[in-house]
């Protein structure tokens, strides 16, 4: 299979599909475009990202929408993206090769998301979005296996109750797991790979130690891959000093570190599970010189 096919949805068909070939001559003519260094693009958008909903029903520490003042105020707007605000783009997704279902907010909040999910499926697009997983029932979760959604990435914190809850605080570990396990048992059911499932987890000082626990966790649940993510400086006041210095990863050593990454990626490869990190190379060593770009303040 060709670059440009692997990326469309699994769900097109390389040989009968018009929405396939759509697609693929957008592909090609982004790619001549970029080989020849043309200063005008000759293609139509390629990727989308949609903000289905700004709004959480949990308080995550480190969430902009729990720490920064302006989602606080009347000025930010809280809203949800309508299912017939997607469908007036209809000139935009055939060309449209993948499309995220996510921004700051809880996509599966917004009472229209299966709909627009469904619909966007119809154009061939591959889905992928983030979730918290409180609200991923059996029957949303049915719908996702039958619609063919071809990623979701559930945010997890911690491999524990204790320490998921303290950092995603209004959630619940246990909700959350039984959630993914009947997701990957319905997959099961119907003997389908999709949705590939995979955990994400924002790397504190707070988790660090259970790095590798996480890993075992979803291979236990069923996950695809898990991702560990940096819990990242930004220029703002309250951030740094409210969560950012109190919470970040190099409150402990290079040592501890270097040591909770090695075990984790040797729990992926027992269990064929990717483990992949701004932290990591491709071969999953450790790098340890990341530390001090994401802490501008670390000194090793």
């Amino acid at each position: 299979m060709s670059s440009h096919s692997q990326a469309l949805s699994h769900t097109a068909d390389t040989s009968r599909d018009p929405r396939f070939r759509a697609k693929v001559d957008n592909l090609q003519a982004a790619e001549s475009s970029f080989l020849a260094g043309t200063s005008s693009i000759q293609h139509k958008p390629i990727l989308a990202q949609l903000e289905i909903c700004n709004i959480c029903n949990i308080a995550c520490r480190m969430c902009a929408l729990t720490l920064d003042p302006q989602f606080k105020s009347t000025g930010v707007s809280r809203r949800m993206m309508k299912f017939e605000t997607v469908e007036k783009m209809a000139d935009f997704w055939p060309t449209i090769s993948k499309c995220y279902l996510m921004g700051l907010g809880e996509p599966t909040l917004n009472p229209d998301f299966v709909r627009i999910v469904e619909y966007l499926k119809g154009f061939g697009i591959a889905l992928s979005f983030n979730t918290n997983g409180m609200l991923v029932d059996d029957a949303m979760a049915r719908k996702f296996v039958s619609i063919g959604v071809d990623s979701i990435t559930f945010s997890i914190d911690g491999a524990t109750a204790k320490t998921y809850n303290y950092i995603r605080v209004g959630s619940d570990f246990d909700t959350m797991i039984a959630n993914v396990r009947r997701l990957s048992a319905i997959k099961r059911e119907n003997g389908s790979p999709f949705p590939a499932i995979v955990f994400a987890n924002v790397l504190m000082c707070d988790n660090i130690r259970e790095a590798a626990a996480l890993v075992e966790l979803g291979a236990e649940v069923g996950v695809a891959g898990v991702h560990f993510e940096a819990l990242l400086w930004q220029h703002d006041a309250v951030y740094i000093h409210d969560m950012f210095h109190r919470h970040k990863i190099t409150n402990e050593s290079a040592e501890v570190i270097a040591e909770e990454f090695a075990k984790a990626v040797a729990a992926g490869r027992r269990h064929g599970i990717g483990v992949t990190s701004q932290y990591l190379d491709d071969d999953g060593n450790f790098l340890a010189h990341k530390l001090a770009e994401l802490d501008p303040s670390y000194r090793g």
